[in-house]
């Protein structure tokens, strides 16, 4: 990570919506596209700074040769059309803020100071009114020949590689959605089931994982002996500190704040299609070390073939990972499912599948020690 340019005083508020819209990026786009816009902090001093993470050496748009400036704004041109079309397909599934953010980041685009770094160009300034003190626009270059030279083979093959930029731009935007596929709702995928044959998945490290959203679901063959199942999870964060999120408990968990994993309503009798669900803050991964999720027969089941409870994990841009809770001993009512687990910044799910007599055997078993206390149950 490199700082470009330092630029004038900056508030929290500010900076808050800079982290916000290049949250937006990050949660729909690889580094190719994200690393267009670079990364605004607030120094010491208060004072707005540029960052990037590409290496080299940050050269003006201006500043460089015309040949290198036609392919840096083709460059860009293309990673805002794959924005353009994001910015569209949200807006149709409904999910306005982020559709807006997306709109704003392209309207400031061609007025905004660009670099060229290692030959990948870098926006700086955006979010802000444009400065009139000595802008470096994004414009259309005017072709030069040096004083005193003629066009060689080598101004040829310049052209021939922006024609070779051109055509792979139009190639990657065509295969777009199949390269990168964005966040939107996971109807219709294919679904990674875990069993005992394959217990694991891995995913590919990304910087924001997004809303991850685990579900407990299971069916309810008999109205007149409900069915009531909950899901809840233990937490450890990566500075060691430790808790539970439990409604049994009282501990409904923080989805914006420590622990980043909440509980979203309770199902107590099973009427509900959509299950019980288990929210975790993935924009927040790279500060929680493990999320262990266990569920427990709260009442109507005397063990887990009757529930035919299952539990699915929904993390955006991939398939949804699921596993069935179908091989629970009847004095056993408690089921550790599954676990996430930081490997290295990236996410790791493990199927456990294992019961227990109570949840303090969990505790015991996986060497959590966690403090317990009486608490009245619910209902």
């Amino acid at each position: 990570m490199q700082r470009i340019i330092s630029d004038f005083p900056i508030d929290e508020k500010t900076l808050e919506n800079y982290e916000q819209s290049l949250a937006v990026l990050c949660r729909y786009f690889p580094p190719l596209i994200t690393s267009l816009f670079a990364t605004a902090r607030r120094s010491r001093d208060g004072n707005l700074e540029w960052w990037s993470e590409r290496e080299g050496q940050p050269i003006l748009l201006n500043a460089l040769p015309a040949t290198e400036q036609a392919v840096l704004q083709e460059k860009c041109l293309l990673r805002q059309e794959a924005i353009r079309q994001l910015a569209g397909e949200l807006a149709r599934r409904g999910e306005p803020v982020h559709a807006e953010r997306l709109h704003n980041l392209l309207k400031q685009t061609p007025q905004l100071v660009c670099y060229g770094i290692n030959g990948e160009p870098v926006l700086v300034h955006w979010g802000i009114p444009q400065q009139p003190a000595d802008p470096i626009l994004l414009e259309e270059p005017t072709p030069r020949l040096h004083k005193g030279h003629w066009i060689t083979a080598r101004h040829h093959g310049c052209l021939a590689a922006i024609l070779l930029a051109l055509l792979l731009g139009i190639l990657l935007l065509r295969c777009w959605p199949t390269l990168f596929p964005v966040d939107l709702p996971s109807d219709g995928k294919q679904l990674t089931e875990l069993t005992k044959e394959q217990p694991n998945v891995s995913l590919v490290k990304q910087h924001d994982y997004g809303r991850i959203r685990v579900n407990l679901n299971w069916t309810n063959p008999n109205p007149d002996n409900a069915i009531d199942l909950d899901v809840a999870a233990f937490v450890r964060l990566k500075n060691q500190k430790k808790t539970g999120v439990e409604a049994l408990s009282r501990l409904f968990g923080d989805y914006d704040n420590v622990p980043y994993v909440a509980l979203e309503g309770d199902d107590r009798s099973g009427d509900n299609s959509h299950g019980e669900w288990l929210l975790i803050n993935g924009s927040h991964w790279q500060q929680i070390d493990e999320v262990l999720i266990y569920a427990f027969i709260y009442s109507g089941a005397s063990n887990w073939q009757n529930t035919q409870a299952t539990i699915t994990i929904h993390i955006p841009g991939q398939s949804p990972i699921t596993t069935r809770l179908t091989e629970g001993d009847e004095d056993m009512p408690v089921s550790v499912i599954a676990r996430l687990i930081n490997v290295d910044g990236a996410i790791k799910v493990e199927r456990i599948n294992q019961y227990f007599d109570d949840r303090k055997s969990i505790d015991k078993a996986f060497g959590w020690g966690l403090e317990w206390h009486s608490t009245k149950g619910k209902g």
